[in-house]
């Protein structure tokens, strides 16, 4: 990395040097857009966009990469809520506070999770804790810290929790509390489909809307 100046080695020290800066935003840029484009475009499960990203970030061009945020419509904000790098490198802000900060009886929606540790990550994704979900802060202690969301009630660990990023709402949004995924209907439960979830991307979504699963249709089980 020092031979193609992408460092400097100040004693004991390592500093990127501003080339080293410029490639790193580079990869950062390709990386997010790549996970974007796993998470929109395809059917590979949340849990491997980054591993496969990864495996991707240092095969594309500025050209090629310039194409793919072309062709993703230029998103500000990768499927984890971490800002994308323009090819310029500017990035934008993530907005928010921790999840595990928020006071009893908040209202607040998902806008960010963080991917690291990787152990954290996997604890959120095993609990189907996504972006863009709405909640509702009911309890909160050293211990635990609980909340409703989508019908469902979630406890964490604060620790979890504070990997968490969200937009506090306003005090006069309407919080729905009589939802439900189609998958916690009872048989012969009747059903109104009010959306379908923002963790549902790619292909699968696509399928769902062809089968004429839209908000306002009957769902019966």
């Amino acid at each position: 990395m020092a031979s193609y100046e992408l460092i400097s080695l100040e004693g004991d020290r390592v500093k990127l040097t501003k080339s080293g800066s410029d490639y790193a935003l580079r990869i950062v840029r390709a990386h997010r857009l790549w996970e974007k484009l796993l998470a929109e475009k395809t059917g590979f499960n949340e849990s491997e966009w980054h591993n496969r990203a990864e495996e991707k970030e240092h095969e594309l061009s500025h050209d090629d990469t310039d194409l793919l945020a072309s062709r993703l419509g230029n998103p500000q904000y990768g499927p984890h809520g971490y800002p994308i790098p323009t090819r310029t490198g500017k990035i934008a802000n993530i907005n928010g506070i921790a999840l595990s900060e928020l006071p009893v009886m908040t209202i607040g929606r998902i806008v960010h999770i963080k991917d690291k540790p990787d152990i954290i990550y996997k604890q959120i994704l095993a609990e189907n804790i996504h972006i863009g979900s709405h909640l509702r802060i009911v309890d909160k202690s050293k211990e635990r810290f609980v909340f409703h969301s989508e019908g469902e009630s979630f406890t964490l660990a604060p620790i979890i929790a504070g990997n968490i990023t969200v937009n506090m709402l306003k005090k006069n949004v309407f919080f729905k509390e009589n939802i439900a995924r189609l998958s916690m209907l009872k048989l012969d439960e009747n059903a109104v489909i009010i959306g379908i979830a923002r963790d549902l991307r790619g292909g699968s979504r696509r399928r769902l809307l062809d089968l004429g699963f839209v908000k306002r249709g009957r769902c019966e089980n």
